[in-house]
């Protein structure tokens, strides 16, 4: 298997399923991805999807979902959803993103949130190609691909991104030009989300920080916590052949 990213999440279900429920609560990617391509009657493929927690959400209005992630442990949480929360029209498969074992043009939709498709940071064209042309064959003439990412310079996770040296620079402005001439020169457009995480208590919210943070920045990141909830910034790349 080529590339997989080994999440914390994989081996933290309970900090991995919290992170996805105070995520962006009022879905406003989905929204946006909504008003681009609408779910109904859709068939989407979410690839890296872990736990399918977002593959069961579009099947709501999907036709059909496709669930395709590597990992053993996201695939067990993502039988152990499923077997929990039986939506009939999901399916999962196990395979990498650069090679889905689905026939060409079956896809309406395809979504991958922070899976794969790391852009610049990854090792560049080279390492994101065979997902990306993967992705195109398996879209129908006027399907739309959307990559789901961080913004680098808006944001109070961003900020925190920046402070702690998981952004190499302290503004964030020249990796953030990067990785939009990255996608922009695959034939990408960008928007951006200002969304946010929204916690039910702290001990909620420290757990998925523990997540996302190395256990020394913990307690700092917390003390700089006024509230449970703060701005949280997505940048969703998307890609059609759809001429508009």
């Amino acid at each position: 298997m080529a590339h997989i990213y080994r999440y914390p999440g994989a081996t933290d279900a309970e900090a991995y399923e919290w992170e996805n429920q105070i995520a962006d609560p009022e879905r406003l990617i989905e929204a946006f991805m909504t008003s681009v391509r609408p779910m109904a009657g859709a068939t989407v493929v979410d690839v890296g999807a872990g736990s399918a927690f977002h593959a069961v959400r579009f099947a709501r209005e999907a036709e059909r979902v496709f669930a395709v992630e590597p990992d053993s442990n996201m695939l067990h949480q993502a039988f152990t959803r499923l077997a929990t929360d039986p939506v009939a029209n999901v399916s999962v498969i196990a395979a990498d993103a650069e090679n889905v074992p689905l026939h060409a043009e079956i896809a309406d939709v395809i979504h991958a949130r922070f899976a794969y498709f790391f852009g610049p940071e990854s090792g560049g064209v080279q390492s994101c190609l065979p997902g990306v042309q993967e992705a195109q064959r398996l879209l129908r003439p006027g399907g739309v691909f959307f990559v789901i990412d961080n913004a680098l310079t808006s944001g109070q996770f961003a900020g925190l991104l920046r402070q702690y040296g998981y952004v190499p620079s302290h503004d964030g402005a020249a990796e953030q030009a990067e990785r939009d001439a990255f996608w922009a020169q695959l034939g990408f457009r960008k928007h951006t989300v200002e969304s946010w995480w929204s916690a039910r208590d702290p001990w909620m919210l420290r757990r998925v920080v523990s997540m996302e943070f190395k256990p020394e920045y913990v307690e700092a990141i917390m003390e700089q916590m006024i509230s449970t909830r703060f701005s949280y910034h997505y940048d969703v790349y998307w890609w059609t052949d759809r001429q508009e």
